[in-house]
C-alpha cells in the first residue's frame, strides 16, 4: 500500500530532480555562452566526463568514448608533444595550465586548458577537475594585432600616434630617422 509519507518522499525526489536538472541546463547554457568546457577525471571509477560544450569545442558528439588517446588525437600535431609533457608533469604534482591547439575537421582552433588534480597520501591519482576555453578567437585578434604592428613598424612612411591631448604615445622607426626624435 502507498502512504501518504512515500509520495511526500516521492515528490520531494521529484523536486530535487528537477532542480538538479534545470541547474544542469543552466551550466550548460552559460558554458555556452563563455565558450568554457568542463571536465572531470575520476580514477575510481574509471571514468572521464566531458560537458556538453567541451564536446562542442573539441567538435565530437557528445557520448563519444573518451581516453587520454582519443585526447591527444584531438591536440594539433605540433602540439601533442607538449600537451602530454604538461599533463605527465601535472600527475606529477605540477600546476596543468597550457595554451594548444587542436584539429577540428579543417579547422584549428586554440584552447587553454587548466586542471585540478587531487591525490591520495601515497601520491595516486585520484581524479581532477578541469577547463578548457575556446581561445581562438583572442589568438586570431592577437596575430592581427602583430602583423599590423610589424607593417606600422616596417613601412617607410612616418607614423605617429597621439593621445587626446596631443601627446606623442608611439612613433615608427621612420618617423625617427626623418625627424630625429627619440
Amino acid at each position: 500500500m502507498f502512504s501518504f509519507d512515500q509520495h511526500a518522499d516521492a515528490s520531494r525526489l521529484e523536486n530535487t530532480l528537477y532542480q538538479q536538472a534545470a541547474a544542469v541546463a543552466v551550466l550548460n547554457q552559460a558554458q555556452a555562452v563563455a565558450h568554457v568546457g568542463s571536465w572531470q577525471l575520476d580514477m575510481v571509477r574509471d571514468m572521464l566526463t566531458w560537458s556538453e560544450e567541451t564536446y562542442r569545442i573539441f567538435g565530437l558528439p557528445p557520448g563519444t568514448a573518451l581516453t587520454y588517446e582519443a585526447f591527444l588525437a584531438c591536440v594539433h600535431p605540433d602540439d601533442r608533444t607538449m600537451v602530454d609533457r604538461a599533463w605527465q608533469a601535472a600527475l606529477k604534482g605540477a600546476p596543468y595550465d597550457l595554451e594548444h591547439r587542436i584539429v577540428v575537421g579543417d579547422t584549428v582552433k586554440w584552447v587553454r586548458e587548466q586542471a585540478v588534480l587531487k591525490f591520495d597520501a601515497r601520491g595516486r591519482l585520484l581524479g581532477g577537475v578541469g577547463t578548457v576555453r575556446d581561445i581562438t578567437e583572442r589568438r586570431q585578434t592577437e596575430m592581427h594585432l602583430r602583423q599590423l604592428s610589424s607593417a606600422v613598424e616596417q613601412t617607410a612612411d612616418s607614423v605617429v600616434i597621439c593621445n587626446r591631448d596631443g601627446v606623442i604615445q608611439y612613433v615608427n622607426r621612420a618617423f625617427e630617422e626623418d625627424s630625429g626624435y627619440r
